[in-house]
């Protein structure tokens, strides 16, 4: 439906399209996800009740209720929506870059973000709560948690083998299972970085990363390949240098 009316001195206003009902659905579901994400990043999720979630969101209770049902559901939806928004961190690689590139650019693109956008810093927070209570007192949470981390690995391992088929990743990597140890670095940064900001700086960090990337993925050799499971340390190695002289 389309208004007008007399505006200042007489002339009439220009026509304005009122919201559709879809439209103020869409807004509704928004603003409560939003809050969701706020309430869980800065109060806990034993704080994030519906009424709660729905007074910072500035609806009322009833519409959360219509809208998701339940605080399962919602917060089923809040996971959802964050594995979206990786995907499309994780698709806005670099289409000409090589596998080896595209993996390097997530992880600057991960740690980078959340040094610097306050919603990617909240929302890798609101994971590792959803997680968190996904293997404790929320079980019922943890299928959409677990979805959402293997479509964020298996994203990484499709990476990780165009890097092995066009060379800029060594031959002897597994995408799945380097993908898995890749993803729990990322992670286990993140939650160190939460427990103490002080002593675990991502824009220090961050280089430390990127190099255990390099000497894992592409480095061989003297470079610094890494030694396979029960493989013995080449002998020049300084531990055996200083064995020798001690002899």
């Amino acid at each position: 439906m389309v208004t007008s009316g007399p505006g200042v001195n007489g002339e009439r206003r220009a026509a304005r399209p009122e919201h559709t009902q879809a439209q103020r659905t869409d807004a509704s579901r928004r603003a409560l996800i939003n809050a969701t994400v706020k309430v869980l990043a800065e109060e806990g999720y034993g704080a994030a009740s519906l009424a709660r979630i729905s007074e910072v969101a500035g609806l009322s209770r009833g519409l959360a209720n219509y809208h998701f049902g339940s605080k399962i559901a919602l917060m089923e939806e809040v996971v959802h929506q964050i594995a979206a928004d990786y995907a499309d961190m994780l698709s806005s690689s670099t289409a000409a870059a090589s596998g080896y590139e595209r993996v390097v650019e997530l992880f600057e693109n991960y740690l980078d973000g959340m040094t610097r956008r306050r919603r990617q810093l909240a929302s890798s927070r609101v994971m590792l709560v959803l997680a968190a209570e996904s293997v404790s007192d929320v079980p019922e949470l943890r299928t959409a948690v677990q979805q959402a981390y293997a479509s964020f690995r298996q994203r990484l391992a499709d990476f990780l083998s165009e890097g092995v088929a066009d060379g800029s990743i060594r031959s002897s990597v597994d995408a799945e299972g380097h993908a898995m140890a890749l993803h729990g670095l990322l992670r286990g940064v993140v939650l160190q970085h939460f427990v103490d900001q002080n002593a675990v700086e991502l824009r220090i960090v961050s280089g430390a990363v990127l190099d255990v990337l390099h000497r894992t993925l592409v480095a061989n050799g003297s470079d610094g390949e890494p030694l396979q499971s029960g493989r013995e340390a080449p002998t020049d190695a300084p531990e055996h240098r200083e064995a020798a002289a001690l002899r």
